[in-house]
């Protein structure tokens, strides 16, 4: 599990560097990378980041 987390991490840098350059980054991969991490690293996370972590997200949702 932690190794997912880890590659996925690295992935998401990688795609976010390489937009500099290339402009057209599938936007469906990173989600997906995006969801990919988020399932994997919750369950790693102390609870006081879960809580922090799905504060976050319930107010990014409120936002969109």
């Amino acid at each position: 599990m932690k190794t997912i987390c880890k590659t996925t991490v690295l992935l998401i840098a990688i795609l976010h560097v390489a937009k500099i350059f290339v402009p057209a980054i599938p936007l469906p991969l990173l989600f997906f990378l995006t969801v990919l991490l988020f399932g994997c690293g919750f369950p790693l996370q102390e609870t006081g980041f879960r809580k922090i972590t799905l504060g976050f997200l319930l107010a990014g949702s409120a936002i969109l």
